[in-house]
């Protein structure tokens, strides 16, 4: 201990924490941008964290929230998907859109039908695996 006092130990890297629950960053190597959004949404009503909230400070927080939480890969593409503007400037929506556009791009209506319809049971996968991905590929269907 020297003469200023004890020194207070750096937070440990991990996870970023507002108050409540817990967001890794997203991998957009193997991540699911949809689920992470959703996430994302419940983590912000979780915290408090709202987009319109009579002034311009409530939507600049959660852009900025948005921008701390998805890491620097994601952050670096977004960058590029905004080539534009600087990302800091673009509303929430706007950058969710880009990411979505990227991410998550609206399915062939024709290519998933003939996937469907030649998806069979894999060997090994139980029944009940192969029902849950017939039900997330009937979801993708359904939008039509």
């Amino acid at each position: 201990m020297d003469e200023a006092g004890p020194v207070a130990a750096a937070p440990a890297a991990g996870p970023v924490q507002l108050a409540l629950g817990r967001m890794e960053e997203f991998d957009p190597v193997k991540g699911d941008w949809k689920a992470y959004q959703e996430r994302l949404e419940q983590y912000f009503i979780a915290n408090g964290v709202r987009e319109v909230d009579g002034d311009n400070q409530s939507g600049l927080r959660k852009v900025a929230v948005l921008l701390t939480l998805i890491g620097a890969r994601t952050y670096s593409l977004l960058r590029d998907l905004v080539a534009s503007s600087r990302p800091a400037n673009k509303s929430y929506e706007e950058l969710v859109q880009a990411l979505e556009a990227y991410f998550a791009p609206k399915p062939i209506a024709i290519a998933e039908r003939y996937k469907f319809q030649q998806r069979v049971q894999k060997q090994g996968e139980t029944i009940r695996e192969f029902l849950a991905s017939l039900r997330k590929m009937t979801r993708v269907l359904s939008v039509w």
